[in-house]
């Protein structure tokens, strides 16, 4: 969580543009969450950085998930994606989340 104006005002802007739970939420905290995509696929991330408007929607700046938490894997059907590599970001369009959850308890 940060305490900086600028990033207090991305996070306010981001609830103007997808006022949901999950994006204050998410932009605030380092956790364990999971988008389900429209494929079914599920995409691991640890929080969202920003929120952008492109000509072709909504965007997600977001930090992937560096693994996958292990009951998830025996749990959910679908593909579990996170970071192939150690770089990360990635960007999500977001008219393909259609579900946003905690993948994990405190």
């Amino acid at each position: 969580m940060s305490d900086e104006p600028e990033f207090d005002e991305r996070v306010r802007a981001a609830e103007k543009l997808l006022p949901a739970w999950f994006v204050p939420r998410m932009m605030t905290d380092e956790w364990h969450f999971a988008l389900v995509l429209t494929n079914g696929s599920l995409l691991h991330v640890m929080g969202i950085d920003d929120v952008h408007v492109s000509v072709d929607g909504l965007w997600l700046d977001v930090r992937l998930a560096e693994e996958v938490p292990t009951w998830m894997e025996r749990s959910l059907p679908g593909d579990n994606i996170c970071a192939p590599t150690s770089r990360t970001r990635a960007s999500v369009n977001a008219r393909h989340v259609m579900v946003a959850l905690e993948t994990c308890d405190g």
